[in-house]
């Protein structure tokens, strides 16, 4: 039986995980940034960030995917491109 004196109170600003499912990969980073290139306006804008983070596939290969960081890329429409966290 709780105690109805009790002051514990759920915390509910815990740290979320999150987890990116790549909707693309790229078999090198070279490669990736060459996908970047394809899009200059991404690369020209120098409020975009980005990073390339290696992705472990089941098969135990390393694949690589762009994710761009801020809600400035939202704007920017890179979300129609690549994977963004705002």
């Amino acid at each position: 039986m709780m105690n109805p004196s009790a002051t514990h109170t759920e915390n509910t600003e815990m740290a979320k995980r999150t987890d990116i499912t790549f909707s693309k990969t790229y078999a090198t980073e070279a490669n990736a940034e060459k996908a970047l290139d394809k899009h200059p306006g991404f690369r020209a804008d120098h409020n975009l960030r980005y990073t390339i983070i290696p992705v472990v596939q089941p098969d135990g290969k390393i694949r690589f995917g762009i994710l761009f960081i801020g809600m400035s890329a939202c704007h920017a429409g890179v979300h129609f491109h690549f994977n963004v966290v705002a």
